[in-house]
């Protein structure tokens, strides 16, 4: 691949699971959940990228999770009062993941629910895991440089 990102993840049994992102991505998305990748990622960004919230974890000194551990107990009550309006969208990530890991079947074209059903359940709100499926939202709405 000249273009896109690859990333492997690994399952708890040990299992290696691929994703790729590129522009197949999108037609694959919208294959699988007749919805525009990109609206999709922009109403989830909205939704889970409260700027009130953002500006609660920079005055806590909160730039990743690794930090809440060391939040003063104020700060975390601060924190997760804030986060009482949290709408994270897990469909969304778990339909995001399938696209990915039919992105790096291609040319096979998985069938959706088996695809959905091979992905571990927990992966809708692993840490590790939605920090990769970030760098791919990047990837999906970088600005062209220069």
């Amino acid at each position: 691949m000249k273009y896109g990102m690859v990333k492997i993840l690994k399952t708890p049994d040990g299992e290696d699971v691929k994703l790729v992102g590129n522009a197949m991505t999108y037609g694959i998305y919208k294959s699988y959940f007749n919805a525009d990748l990109l609206e999709d990622i922009i109403k989830f960004a909205g939704k889970n990228l409260n700027p009130e919230l953002l500006k609660r974890f920079e005055a806590a000194g909160i730039k990743n999770p690794g930090d809440l551990s060391q939040a003063t107990p104020e700060q975390k009550a601060e924190i997760l009062g804030a986060i009482d309006n949290y709408s994270f969208d897990s469909v969304f990530v778990m339909q995001f993941i399938s696209a990915l890991i039919a992105t790096a079947q291609f040319p096979n074209y998985p069938d959706m629910a088996e695809t959905m059903m091979s992905i571990p359940p927990h992966w809708a709100a692993d840490e590790i895991v939605i920090n990769e499926v970030m760098e791919f939202f990047s990837l999906f709405i970088k600005q062209k440089q220069g």
